[in-house]
């Protein structure tokens, strides 16, 4: 697309969003990531390696700590990650 339009149009069209997220009270933005951990779970019989786990973290973006996580030898699925919000968030509307 450069060669044919430009840079400029290229740039403005496939340039990264770079504001940062801003939330004024706890809770209000919350960033949920997974990774695959850098440890191998063993075996406790046989001590072979079965799989790595996966780590699923939020992370509040008002006090920029860790929200809540989550451990566990399955590959993350979106519908599986979600757990029900609790009432109080339920109650106010925001979930």
């Amino acid at each position: 697309m450069t060669d044919r339009e430009g840079y400029r149009k290229a740039a403005a069209r496939f340039r990264p969003v770079t504001s940062p997220y801003t939330a004024e009270w706890a809770l209000q933005v919350v960033q949920v990531d997974h990774t695959l951990v850098d440890v191998f779970v063993l075996d406790d019989r046989h001590r072979l390696p079965i799989q790595r786990p996966w780590l699923t973290l939020a992370i509040d973006i008002a006090s920029r700590m860790v929200a809540g996580f989550h451990l566990t030898l399955e590959a993350p699925l979106c519908q599986r990650r979600v757990r029900q919000a609790p009432p109080e968030l339920i109650g106010r509307g925001r979930c």
